[in-house]
């Protein structure tokens, strides 16, 4: 996974890229598959029907059936007892209620016993009418005895369709982030060009959608997928495995969703992020909010993986100290030296309240964006030495926080004399060094990561799994995807982790700041001179 510069202060940001590439062994099968998410198909090789007495002179006689729905080819021989013949194939497919059923040339079966041999019996599906059945083997690609049915076979455009419908129910239970309608239409669209009487049969959204819809909660376990009221959310059976923690008193309630493989890392690890994101929250629930733990970064790799997810119903003081509540109940060994937020106040005071002594450092990347969006906002930038006002005010955040009303005070004796910078001024006064909660939380001295866009990145990696305004098994499944993404990257690290690379810019960067900051410390430079090499 590379990380490239997207956003830039004045150490850099950093740009989560990934891709994930599913290689299989070179072969395309097109298997029928059991609706069972955990069914998996496997292709036989091609038998032969058991012969009768009459045929065993003949065996040298053998043909080859032509391909069928499954690739499982069928050896039939010429004179064995057969209702149907030419086209010897046959097709597996899955009822609407899961179970097996057996299509050929029209007919269709359903299973009505397994004997003792391991051999199924198969029985016409019109039961009620007709005898005939069909004997295979537990693999489905011998025939061993077939009888005449009492009645005319399906013709082959009611097939077509019945097994085209199939794929689709198939389809809907595999793919949950497409609408159902979309599916239909993909699956229908390869009917509609084998002419009209096709076209006439094909059924409409509006008769299947129902049907379509229970296929796929049933398939993972869920009454239904969109909630009004956060206190109704039910989280689908298939992703309980994931389901961390579920809170619900009244009117709040929080689902915490983790990996038991990377939440290890909340008792073993320091150093956290920590931040909310919106887009890709179900509702009627507020925001996601994510924990990312630090696994050990470098000058030359940025080592941060997601472990906790919540969803909140709102980003309350009273929410936050909750979740953290929560997740201390449950990983005792969790106690943070170091945490890297956005400077919003309910999280800060939250973070303090539940974990005293924390040193809370605040994102630089949010700290040098919001001056220059106030100094824009009051005129501050029209002009060059405005602008390199702002720039050594921004530079402060790099000492060390007993040096930063030293460098304060070199700030204002070469500020430039207007109106608009005195305003400015008062503003960073107010905002930044006066404020109780905030004062403390700018300073990035020493910090190996000096901004969140870690987690900012993340948000933005995430989208990639989860569409916005998603459902809960929309929600789920992209967790899970996100979830194994990092998994593997941690199990494949030897040597260290190498988790995303930081670009040639930000390591210079880095250095550029250490460089100076370490010069200040050793007496070589002043404060003032310090602030002037940060901010060029």
């Amino acid at each position: 996974m590379q990380q490239q510069d997207e956003r830039r202060g004045l150490d850099g940001e950093e740009t989560l890229q990934g891709e994930e590439t599913l290689q299989g062994d070179g072969v395309e099968h097109e298997v029928e598959q059991s609706a069972d998410p955990a069914y998996v198909p496997e292709i036989q090789p091609p038998l032969s029907v058991v012969s009768t007495n009459e045929e065993q002179e003949r065996e040298s006689q053998v043909v080859q059936a032509p391909e069928i729905q499954s690739k499982s080819t069928i050896k039939m021989y010429e004179d064995s007892p057969s209702t149907s013949r030419g086209n010897l194939s046959l097709n597996i497919s899955t009822t609407q209620r899961g179970s097996k059923k057996l299509t050929r040339h029209g007919y269709e079966y359903v299973i009505k016993r397994q004997n003792n041999d391991k051999s199924i019996l198969w029985r016409c599906a019109k039961m009620k009418t007709c005898s005939a059945t069909i004997k295979t083997n537990s693999d489905f690609n011998v025939i061993m005895n077939e009888t005449s049915h009492s009645h005319e076979p399906l013709n082959t455009t009611e097939v077509e369709i019945k097994m085209q419908m199939e794929k689709c129910s198939k389809a809907v239970q595999e793919n949950l982030s497409d609408p159902i309608s979309k599916i239909f239409e993909e699956n229908m669209a390869s009917l509609e060009d084998r002419g009209l009487d096709l076209i006439k049969k094909l059924p409409a959204l509006n008769s299947v959608q129902k049907m379509l819809y229970r296929k796929r909660n049933k398939s993972i376990g869920a009454r239904k997928l969109t909630f009004a009221k956060a206190k109704d959310v039910e989280v689908p059976k298939k992703f309980e495995k994931i389901l961390f923690a579920d809170y619900a008193h009244g009117k709040t309630r929080i689902l915490i969703f983790a990996d038991n493989e990377l939440k290890k890392y909340m008792a073993t690890c320091k150093k956290f992020y920590m931040d909310g994101t919106f887009k890709v929250c179900p509702k009627p629930f507020y925001q996601l909010y994510t924990i990312h733990a630090e696994l050990g970064s470098s000058q030359e790799y940025l080592n941060v993986i997601p472990v906790i997810y919540a969803l909140l119903p709102d980003k309350k003081m009273s929410t936050y100290e909750l979740l953290f509540q929560i997740i201390k109940s449950q990983i005792t060994e969790w106690d943070p030296n170091d945490i890297t937020v956005d400077f919003e106040v309910p999280a800060i005071l939250a973070i303090r309240s539940n974990f005293p002594g924390v040193k809370i450092t605040g994102c630089y990347f949010h700290f040098n964006r919001s001056l220059w969006r106030k100094a824009k906002a009051l005129g501050v930038c029209k002009t060059q030495l405005g602008k390199i006002h702002v720039k050594l005010c921004a530079a402060l955040s790099h000492l060390p926080s007993e040096l930063v009303n030293e460098g304060w005070l070199y700030v204002m004796e070469e500020a430039p004399n207007s109106n608009c910078v005195t305003q400015f001024n008062d503003y960073f006064v107010k905002t930044w060094l006066e404020n109780s909660v905030l004062a403390d939380t700018w300073c990035t001295f020493r910090q190996m990561n000096k901004t969140n866009n870690v987690v900012e990145i993340w948000n933005g990696h995430i989208k990639k799994y989860i569409k916005s305004k998603p459902n809960i098994a929309q929600f789920s499944e992209g967790l899970i995807k996100d979830i194994h993404f990092f998994a593997s990257i941690i199990r494949k690290s030897t040597g260290g982790f190498k988790i995303s690379t930081r670009s040639p810019e930000t390591i210079e960067n880095k250095k550029k700041i250490d460089y100076a900051i370490n010069q200040l410390i050793t007496g070589q430079i002043t404060v003032g001179h310090c602030l002037e090499k940060l901010r060029s």
